[in-house]
């Protein structure tokens, strides 16, 4: 994980976790793990008493579990001398060192904890579609059917947060009218702002930038290579005609999303704008609408580009295929083609613009075959199917 985003959680970790959260944090603690160990060596009846006794001391200490000398630190700080316990170390220092191992960086959760976790998530994070029970239950499947560990042993409270909040995104964007009211503030909620960003800007400069713009910081609470896992069992994923995603090759960080669904979806949504507004345009001023409607400098520019491709060999197209991505989003809100022909489409033109301004640096890098970043990619899903549904097109796995 880059260090910027790595801070960030930090700052996030001390400002915004509530008190169930820190019980999360007791919740999946490796003490758990290692009693199940124990458990299955036969030994968790006999040392029982003295564990749960000494249960405060034993959880704070192992948060910082490595190695077999942490143990011997436990033992000191905890002055035990029990012979339950001292009989035990063998076993806890084994099962430690093969924790210590597994979870470095990230863990899965005890499933036995989950309907707990599950159900303190529907409270911090509800959603209006569901009643409380039900979304629980929801998020309790999902998590219980991710397989690659996506739990950041540093920050777990965010990342189960990031997860209820994936998840309640994608039901609203399943679910929600696209650009009604209560859309945008969910949306806007977890996504925040649209950024500037530079041609050379890194997809982690991206991804913090976001966050600086007001995207949810734990929507990023996960390790790059869990990600997918993630979003699929949130069901944030699109259908495959949208996603043909190749098979990882080499050791590239698998943070930079970077493969041909992205490019696939972002090229359909343009190719959507630009046949929906050369046929709504001509229903409602005639097949000559670029002459009569739209700027004769910016048409000029069209047909410029049109005559190079052609000097370069390639065959004319129609003269919206010159545009660019912003000058749909111009032609869309201008004079008067908003009220007459699209605001019955995306209702809301200041929501519409925000959704164009958050695609617009996406489509630059893909356009120019560049990866983005986790955050991008959660923005590029979220608003691509929020454009879409407004053409009755639902790009979410079924």
């Amino acid at each position: 994980m880059p260090d910027n985003i790595h801070k960030i959680l930090q700052a996030n970790t001390m400002t915004g976790l509530t008190k169930q959260m820190k019980e999360m944090e007791r919740i999946v603690n490796p003490l758990r793990g290692l009693a199940m160990q124990l458990h299955s060596h036969g030994h968790m009846q006999t040392i029982q008493d003295s564990l749960s006794q000494h249960q405060f001391i034993l959880a704070s200490t192992f948060n910082t579990l490595n190695t077999q000398s942490a143990i011997s630190k436990l033992f000191d700080q905890t002055s035990v001398h029990s012979s339950a316990l001292r009989k035990a170390t063998e076993q806890i220092s084994a099962a430690a060192t093969r924790i210590a191992s597994s979870l470095e960086s990230t863990m899965l959760p005890n499933m036995s904890a989950l309907s707990s976790i599950a159900e303190q998530l529907s409270n911090m994070i509800p959603t209006i579609y569901s009643p409380d029970l039900s979304w629980a239950k929801t998020l309790q499947s999902q998590m219980e059917a991710i397989h690659t560990p996506w739990v950041l042993t540093e920050f777990p409270a965010l990342s189960f947060e990031g997860f209820a909040s994936i998840s309640r995104l994608n039901s609203v964007l399943r679910q929600a009218e696209p650009f009604s009211g209560q859309t945008h503030e969910f949306v806007d909620a977890d996504l925040g702002d649209p950024i500037n960003v530079k041609e050379n800007d890194s997809p982690e400069a991206r991804d913090v930038a976001h966050i600086e713009a007001g995207m949810n910081a734990r929507l990023l609470a996960f390790p790059p290579s869990a990600l997918e896992d993630v979003l699929i069992q949130a069901g944030f994923v699109f259908k495959a005609e949208f996603a043909l995603i190749p098979a990882k090759v080499d050791d590239s960080d698998l943070g930079l999303i970077f493969h041909p669904g992205n490019n696939n979806l972002i090229t359909f949504v343009e190719q959507k704008l630009r046949k929906e507004i050369s046929e709504r345009m001509a229903d409602k001023y005639g097949e000559e609408w670029l002459k009569k409607r739209i700027n004769k400098n910016l048409v000029a520019d069209w047909e410029t580009k049109r005559q190079a491709t052609v000097a370069g060999g390639e065959r004319p197209l129609p003269l919206i295929q010159y545009s660019n991505f912003m000058e749909l989003k111009d032609i869309i809100i201008g004079g008067d083609h908003w009220n007459l022909v699209f605001k019955q489409v995306f209702v809301r033109k200041e929501h519409f613009v925000t959704s164009m301004e958050r695609l617009y640096p996406i489509r630059n890098s893909l356009a120019h075959s560049r990866p983005i970043g986790q955050g991008q990619q959660i923005h590029l899903i979220s608003e691509a199917a929020r454009i879409l549904r407004a053409f009755e097109i639902d790009i979410f796995k079924s």
